[in-house]
């Protein structure tokens, strides 16, 4: 406000200076008029330039007054734009610090979960190489105990070879016995044969010799010695077997 009052009263000082001047300039200009005439015609000019001079400056005026008017709208627009970047600013101060205070505590999250992964990583590794030598150690004693059943296997694959082998030959053995034996038995079946054969026929000689007796009782002492004496002379000894192989039969 008080650089407005100076300003106005340098203004007043500098217009009663340029009126002051203009009053001496006219006064100069009338001394060198000789005539009144030329004294009311320079003045009558003088005022027809003044009033020139006042139209084409009230013209400026105008103009300068709608300059400064659209300066002044202009200015006002500024200030409105200023102040709206102002508040902006402000809000985008106020965004700004609260991203910050949120980055800041998204980092010490993000640093607290590391570090807890960390640990869980570390964790994990150290189960892992545990597990690790665990199933290494799993796989030795199980590579052992596989070269330990192999080598079983083979000697167990070279015992039942040889059990089969043995086997076979046993079996080979028994085919053979059991042959020889059908063939006994098929030779003692024949043996038996006759055998019975013989015996029927010394059975069938001696009813006829029974029944021969019994007819002739007269003769039964030369009939007895005299089949005796026909059968005991080359066949008393298989005589008396078939007869007992026979009996024996019929029991």
């Amino acid at each position: 406000m008080e650089k407005l009052g100076k300003a106005k009263a340098k203004a007043a000082r500098e217009e009663k200076q340029k009126e002051q001047k203009l009053e001496e300039l006219v006064l100069k200009s009338l001394e060198e008029c000789t005539t009144p005439e030329d004294k009311v015609k320079l003045l009558l000019q003088r005022h027809v330039d003044s009033e020139k001079n006042v139209s084409r400056l009230t013209g400026e005026l105008r103009i300068l007054q709608r300059h400064m008017e659209s300066q002044q709208r202009e200015k006002e627009q500024v200030q409105r734009d200023l102040n709206r970047s102002v508040l902006m600013r402000d809000k985008l101060q106020e965004v700004c610090r609260e991203q910050q205070r949120i980055i800041k505590s998204v980092k010490n999250e993000s640093m607290l979960q590391i570090k807890v992964e960390e640990e869980r990583r570390k964790e994990s590794q150290t189960n892992f190489q545990s597990s690790l030598n665990e199933v290494q150690k799993s796989l030795a004693k199980n590579n052992e105990e596989n070269i330990k059943l192999r080598d079983y296997n083979i000697e167990m694959t070279k015992k039942l070879k040889l059990l089969a082998e043995q086997y076979q030959t046993r079996e080979q053995h028994l085919e053979k016995l059991n042959e020889q034996v059908q063939l006994e038995a098929q030779l003692h079946q024949a043996k038996l044969n006759k055998v019975q054969v013989e015996a029927a026929m010394e059975k069938e000689i001696l009813s006829k010799l029974v029944a021969q007796l019994l007819r002739e009782p007269n003769r039964t002492g030369k009939a007895v010695a005299g089949a005796t004496s026909h059968q005991g002379s080359n066949r008393k000894g298989e005589s008396i077997k078939g007869t007992a192989q026979y009996l024996h039969g019929q029991v």
